[in-house]
């Protein structure tokens, strides 16, 4: 095959994989983003993403030190954000004085991004979204 020839088919499939980065075979995208607390970063939550009618499947993940990402169709979506703060220590086993101690964690009350806030995102493949929480007081 000739130099021309090559070019040819090489571009012909980088044209026909473009509309294809950031999905996969499955319909499912790749999103990823930041979550900020008071304009610090989240260090421990996690954050779910619902149909807004109740009708699909729903996708979550963990929020660790600010960073979340996880796999979803491209959709509406309602997002419920649940942040926690390390209050203390605590038995991991309650009343057994000889387990270890883990962290004690509270759940933080926020002003958004909560089950009665019924906040809405349209996701796209290829999207990062990134949410700004704020405690309530």
């Amino acid at each position: 095959m000739g130099r021309v020839a090559t070019l040819t088919l090489a571009s012909a499939v980088v044209a026909m994989l473009l509309p294809m980065i950031g999905c996969s075979g499955d319909g499912l995208t790749e999103i990823e983003g930041k979550v900020t607390l008071d304009g610090q970063p989240l260090t421990d939550g996690a954050i779910e993403f619902r149909p807004p009618d109740d009708q699909g499947p729903t996708a979550g993940a963990v929020v660790k030190d600010g960073y979340y990402q996880v796999r979803m169709a491209p959709a509406k979506y309602q997002v419920v954000i649940t942040a926690f703060r390390t209050v203390g220590e605590e038995h991991a086993v309650s009343g057994d004085p000889s387990s270890p101690m883990v962290p004690k964690r509270e759940e933080v009350p926020l002003q958004q991004y909560t089950q009665a806030s019924a906040t809405t995102v349209d996701v796209s493949p290829a999207d990062d979204l990134d949410f700004a929480l704020r405690s309530s007081p």
